[in-house]
């Protein structure tokens, strides 16, 4: 790449630097808009004023209707969006009519989207009839600005004209604008006409991101510019546009069979211009168009020329023409050509052409010198160009043409000596003159002829092959021949396969080199032989790639291994390496022991298995990975690692209600102190451990389902695990069943008792030793206790105290396990006065147990929600089958903290 392109004037466009801002509103009047009324209202007055909004107003679906701009107005949209068109036919999304101005303010929270109805631009003229057409002045200097002109409008400028109007004017300093004009309209420009197309007027950009997309075609003919004048529909005349480009990023694309910067027409008027003073202007005419600006024709192109300092890019799939007797001159600027550039004209000065396309002359068609006399061209083309050096004289010409010739280049004169006309030959002994087809000696793609005079010996192409490592490329070839002269070296020339530009290394009289330091990448390589330092004929170009060291890990117990990990005697290890050359060796040592080694497979991955020694001494060693790709560079890599003694603790123990309690004898490790325990458990039938950690040398496992379960301990240090404890068991009861009896049966939840009212409580399927105490509440009274028996069963008996009083309370009977687990079940009853001496005792009418006695049935007993326990009638029933009631809880303490 090379900097800057001279200014380029083309006949509809212009790119310009730096440019006046336009001048401020008068009165700097701001009066706020909060809907579509009081913004097509402000707008359309005769006072200069600017219009702020003060939210956001219209929809996509439901757009303001046409608002018209009167006088000079500014429209701030303060961070908000404005979406305009909802006028139909002849209404411009925002009408700017001829003698009036519209300037857009916003930052990159604003929208302003503007839809032009039939005949109507987005921003601009607003219907067919006379002076109204045309579009005024519109400048935009911030926001987001989407304007899209209707069937024969400009997206920005100008409307359908009938017969004439003023032509637009649009400055755009800053923000972000997509313009894409209706059928046969410019994106920014003129829209379409009868007799005359409206007129481009003038665009000017100095900032921001501007893409103006033209119209398709109308009735038949060809669609309109992106940047210019819109199309004539029934005569080819019309005034051409003037686009000046002095900062920005601008992409003008044509509508189908439309340049992207012309008039839109094929005849003129008014030719326009076209300058490119700084930013970027990017062009590509619509499907079929005939090239990028103007019509390929001279009529089409301004007379004075393109020129400019800014960047011109042509995209890939477009065409630059530059007709006959007109010129592309660059003083400085830059043209990135991905497209194509054909030349009837001239391409001329001191500019740059960065070129990944074609470029050709046909005709008259030149690309000359800059005159200056100096022997080097001012145009410098950077792909498949040619570059010529001799030694006697010394001279470097960059041209692009079939030949040097029509490139305006010629070789020096050789002076003939011994009486032997003395001649131009190439590297390869090819006779070399000004009329040689360039292309034919360097071949396809970017390349650099050497000729040198007197040429008279050569050195046949060596046969070359290359295999890439992780930061070289090892490389042998076959001898080269020689028809005459004798043999000095070998130069190998290498280069990334995204880079043009070869780099050179001389070698000795050898088949074999290295290219080493390289950095990843897949490069290109060839080889030649010298003969009195001229390189023979080149090897074909081979290609080799450079992987660099890839990725590489160590994994332990614990996952990827961190700088200075801790581990344990025996602990697995597993190394891990990707990306790296097929058949890489690699060694994997502790400290300087080799503990297993392997080659990459034909993916460059290798996975191998070891461990940390058993006989390991306590302290800090180094795992080693040394990587010996296919060219022999060796690459090593080293982590540092801790080993642990960490003994095994003793465990016991001890099961209970859904919870078993831990004790372990504590460790201690060395040569750091532990950092905690692991404890696993799992059911005795399943495989997976499930694991809890603590500092404590104790714990308990909560919320487990009645079984059996086996359970280890292992100390840790940092991320390694000890030796484990011997496996022991425990069984895991539940919470067994409850059953509850009142005076007259089963006690249910909400029944009546009187003070001085016996009540019982019986379990079975508890661990033997659970404690269990009687309580009522609210102000709690212990009322009995009792012990689980080795059956598991208890059995205790309690009276409702005689200062109990009169309302609703609550028994608690809590349950609390030899391994710590707690149980809570309740009993919700009321408490009525002392009942008169020979009433009968039941439960109030209405509640379950008043129901139960109404029927003369046995009572039914709910069921704990964490038991599962079907209902029991009685106390007695215990002895088959008991339950606890509905309404009962259970509270647990906390679970033991998780890795």
């Amino acid at each position: 790449m090379r900097r800057g392109l001279a200014t380029v004037l083309f006949s509809c466009v212009v790119v310009t630097s730096a440019l006046a801002a336009p001048p401020a509103h008068a009165d700097d009047t701001i009066v706020d808009a909060a809907d579509c009324t009081a913004v097509t209202t402000h707008l359309a007055t005769s006072t200069e004023q600017t219009v702020r909004l003060t939210g956001d107003i219209g929809s996509a679906d439901a757009p303001c209707p046409n608002a018209i701009v009167s006088g000079t107005k500014t429209l701030d949209l303060n961070g908000h969006s404005l979406f305009a068109g909802g006028g139909g036919s002849y209404r411009a999304g925002i009408g700017v009519s001829a003698g009036n101005s519209l300037t857009v303010v916003g930052d990159a929270a604003s929208l302003l989207s503007a839809t032009g109805g039939l005949y109507a631009a987005g921003i601009g003229g607003y219907d067919n009839s006379e002076g109204t057409g045309g579009g005024g002045s519109v400048t935009i200097r911030g926001g987001t600005v989407v304007a899209t002109g209707g069937e024969s409008g400009a997206g920005i400028g100008s409307g359908f004209l009938t017969g004439g109007g003023g032509s637009p004017a649009v400055l755009i300093t800053g923000g972000s604008v997509t313009a894409t004009g209706g059928l046969s309209g410019a994106g920014i420009g003129g829209g379409s006409g009868m007799l005359n197309a409206g007129g481009g007027g003038t665009v000017t950009v100095s900032g921001g991101t501007v893409t103006a997309v033209g119209g398709g075609p109308k009735s038949g003919s060809t669609g309109a510019a992106g940047i210019g004048a819109g199309r004539a529909l029934s005569a080819p005349r019309g005034a051409g546009a003037t686009l000046v480009v002095s900062g920005g990023t601008v992409s003008a694309t044509g509508g189908s069979g439309a340049p992207g910067i012309a008039p839109g027409l094929t005849e003129l008027t008014q030719a326009g211009s076209v300058s490119v003073l700084g930013g970027t202007l990017s062009v590509r005419p619509g499907s079929g168009g005939p090239s990028a600006i103007g019509w390929a024709t001279a009529k089409s192109w301004p007379d004075t020329g393109v020129s400019g300092a800014g960047v011109l890019s042509i995209p890939t799939g477009a065409k630059l023409d530059i007709p006959a007797g007109k010129s592309l001159t660059l003083a400085g600027g830059l043209v990135t050509n991905s497209g194509s550039i054909s030349v009837e004209g001239a391409v001329a000065g001191q500019g740059t052409v960065t070129n990944d396309g074609t470029i050709a002359t046909s005709g008259a068609g030149t690309v000359s010198d800059d005159g200056t006399g100096d022997g080097v061209h001012g145009l410098r083309v950077e792909h498949n160009n040619y570059l010529v050096a001799s030694a006697d004289p010394v001279v470097a010409l960059r041209v692009y043409a079939p030949t040097l010739a029509a490139g305006g280049a010629s070789l020096p004169a050789l002076a003939d000596s011994d009486d032997r006309a003395r001649r131009w030959y190439t590297a390869s002994g090819v006779p070399m003159t000004n009329a040689t087809a360039l292309s034919g000696i360097a071949g396809a793609g970017p390349a650099t002829i050497a000729i040198h005079p007197d040429y008279t010996a050569s050195a046949t192409a060596p046969v070359l092959t290359a295999s890439g490592g992780t930061t070289s490329i090892g490389l042998s070839w076959t001898a080269a021949g020689t028809a005459q002269g004798t043999l000095t070296g070998y130069r190998v020339q290498y280069r990334p396969v995204s880079e043009d530009a070869w780099t050179v290394r001389d070698l000795g009289v050898t088949t074999t080199g290295m290219l080493s330091g390289l950095s990843p990448g897949t490069y290109q390589v060839r080889v030649g032989g010298l003969i009195d330092a001229a390189a023979g004929a080149w090897s074909a170009i081979v290609t080799a790639s450079v992987t660099g060291t890839g990725t590489a890990d160590w994994t332990g117990p614990n996952g990827i291994l961190a700088p200075d990990a801790v581990l344990q005697r025996g602990d697995a290890l597993r190394f891990t390496a990707g990306g790296l050359p097929p058949d890489t060796v690699i060694a994997l040592t502790f400290d300087d022991a080799v503990i297993a080694s392997g080659s990459t497979d034909a993916q460059g991955m290798l996975t191998a298995d070891t461990s940390v020694p058993a006989g390991a001494d306590v302290g800090t060693h180094t795992l080693g990975a040394t990587m010996t790709d296919p060219t022999g560079t060796p690459t090593r890599l080293e982590l540092a690692i801790t080993v642990v003694d960490i003994p095994a603790p003793t465990l016991t123990v001890r099961g209970g209600m859904r919870s078993v309690a831990l004790e372990w004898t504590p460790v201690a490790s060395s040569p750091d102190a532990l950092t905690g325990y692991a404890v696993q458990y799992r059911e005795s039938s399943a495989t997976q451990w499930e694991t809890v950690s603590t500092t404590d040398s104790a714990t308990e496992i909560d919320g487990l389902s009645p079984g059996s379960y086996r359970f280890r301990v292992a100390g840790l240090v940092e991320d390694a695990v000890g030796g484990w404890s011997e496996v022991a068991e425990a069984t895991v009861t539940g919470t067994g069943a409850l059953a509850w009896r009142g005076p007259t049966g089963t006690l249910l939840p909400g029944a009546t008792l009187h003070p001085g009212e016996d009540l019982a409580l019986a379990g079975l399927g508890l661990p033997p030793g659970t404690t269990v105490t009687l309580s009522i509440h609210s102000d709690p009274v212990v009322l009995a206790t009792a012990t689980v028996d080795a059956a598991g069963r208890f059995d205790l008996t309690g009276r409702v105290p005689a200062t109990t009083t009169t309302g609703t309370h609550t028994l608690v009977a809590v349950l609390t396990d030899p391994a710590g687990g707690v149980v809570v079940t309740q009993m919700p009853i009321a408490v009525a006065p002392v009942r008169p001496a020979g009433t009968p005792t039941a439960a109030p009418e209405g509640t379950p147990a008043g129901r139960a006695a109404a029927d003369s049935g046995p009572a039914s007993a709910a069921t704990l929600a964490d038991t599962g326990i079907a209902p029991a009638t009685s106390v007695l029933a215990l002895l088959g089958l008991l339950t606890a009631l509905a309404g009962a809880s259970r509270l647990t303490r906390g679970r033991p903290r998780r890795p």
